[in-house]
């Protein structure tokens, strides 16, 4: 700092005292640089403007809220004349439409209407062919009329006249009911079409119920529960004739769908139906116990029982796959007995015992099922001598209740066995066990009776 007074004092001049040029005092020095703070912010310089440019608009509204309202307001009336872009495109492609000839529905493809629940991936395979089916079986009145009635519907959110298209619609609502009641027409009494035709007749009233034509809704939904109506007779006829059990389950998947899409007529009688089912499933059971022991000298002895009577059907299953349930009861027999020693006179006597069975989850479509017996024995056997004394034993309720001590559950025996579809006998199953000194072979056959 001294050093600048000095470089100043000896570069300007003063008027001294005498009136000869002398040095500046400070207030002077003050007046010509006035004193900077170094920590004071430095004011921002003003940018260059180019003089061959006009100034830009640096105007910058003070109301945010307007601003905002500006451009919702460009935006709904963007929206709008998209609106009716899209909705005059429609307009003409339905009015191009109608004057085409009509066409009938694509044929629909064939899938079973039995053991589709059965197999995740088969449900789901069928499932998605049945959707591809019917996303494309109403075109092209299917897809212009969803198009035309989404454009309307969008246009008249936004507050504008979209009268035009009303008569179009229904005209399109007409073609397609007729495509719709052509292909039931077509595939009467073809059950392998039941699931695609169902599924694009409900499709269809679905589109028509958008334009608040409840007859016309009606009307197709009576056709359709009709037309599955008349599948189930000739599924009763293949159950009893062709002994396909796999048919009782979808049987009553049809008669669901008869009566959810034609609830006011009464297409199918639940009741009736499951009186015909009864009737038509009804099977002779037949159990045969063949046991031989072999003693510790060789000698040998065998017995023979036998059961036969008929099992009747009930309703059962689990979640919404019905399965048919067999219960029945009656008397088993002690066939014969035989010891085979040389020279032996022994014989046997033993009084008839009950039977119970029941066949669980009788499943055409898995092909299985579970046999249930509850005994198989009477309590004890008499055996005789000429000349000795008789004697009481129970042997074949020990070698059964050895042999099969791994299959009891809750007092009963339970047995797996295949089921043979489409087949009058539905199950024959021979179950051999060796125990110790047993050999035994249970037969098994359930042979169907319809009636």
């Amino acid at each position: 700092m001294l050093c600048l007074l000095a470089l100043i004092s000896w570069a300007v001049p003063t008027t001294a005292q005498d009136g000869q040029p002398g040095p500046l005092d400070t207030v002077e020095i003050d007046k010509l640089f006035p004193p900077t703070d170094p920590d004071a912010p430095q004011t921002p310089e003003a940018p260059a403007t180019d003089p061959g440019k006009p100034d830009a608009d640096t105007t910058v509204s003070d109301d945010p809220l307007s601003d905002l309202r500006d451009i919702k307001k460009r935006t709904l009336e963007e929206r709008t004349e998209q609106a009716i872009q899209r909705y005059k495109t429609m307009v003409e492609t339905a009015r191009t439409l109608l004057k085409q000839p009509e066409t009938p529905a694509a044929p629909p493809p064939s899938l079973g209407v039995e053991c589709n629940d059965q197999d995740d991936v088969v449900k789901m395979l069928t499932s998605q062919l049945v959707q591809n089916y019917v996303k494309t079986a109403g075109d092209p009145e299917a897809a212009a009329l969803d198009a035309l009635i989404e454009a309307r519907r969008g246009l008249q959110l936004l507050g504008k006249d979209a009268s035009e298209s009303y008569a179009m619609e229904s005209e399109l609502a007409g073609r397609l009911m007729r495509k719709a009641e052509q292909l039931l027409r077509s595939t009467r009494k073809q059950r392998d079409k039941i699931l695609p035709v169902v599924a694009f007749a409900n499709r269809t009233a679905q589109l028509i119920q958008l334009l608040g034509d409840t007859g016309l809704e009606q009307k197709l939904i009576v056709e359709a529960g009709a037309w599955a109506a008349e599948l189930i007779p000739p599924m009763l006829d293949d159950i009893s004739a062709k002994h396909d059990y796999s048919l009782v389950n979808a049987v009553f998947q049809v008669a669901r769908t008869a009566n959810s899409v034609g609830l006011d007529t009464g297409n199918a009688d639940i009741d009736s139906l499951m009186r015909r089912i009864e009737a038509v499933m009804q099977f002779d059971l037949t159990l045969a116990f063949h046991l031989t022991s072999t003693g510790a000298n060789g000698n040998v002895e065998e017995w023979e029982l036998k059961s036969e009577f008929p099992l009747r059907y009930t309703l059962g299953g689990s979640g919404k796959t019905l399965r048919a349930v067999l219960v029945g009861d009656g008397t088993g027999d002690y066939v014969s007995y035989v010891d085979k020693e040389p020279g032996s006179k022994l014989t046997m006597q033993a009084p008839s015992f009950p039977v119970g069975a029941k066949i669980e989850d009788f499943d055409a479509c898995l092909g299985s099922a579970t046999l249930i017996v509850d005994q198989f024995y009477a309590q004890t056997e008499t055996y005789l001598t000429h000349d000795g004394f008789p004697a009481e034993l129970p042997t074949v309720q020990w070698a059964w209740i050895m042999m099969f001590e791994e299959r009891q559950s809750g007092g009963a025996f339970a047995f797996k066995v295949p089921v043979n579809n489409p087949n009058a006998t539905a199950i024959d199953r021979q179950i051999r066990v060796i125990m110790g000194v047993f050999d035994g072979t249970l037969t098994i056959k359930l042979v169907h009776r319809p009636k």
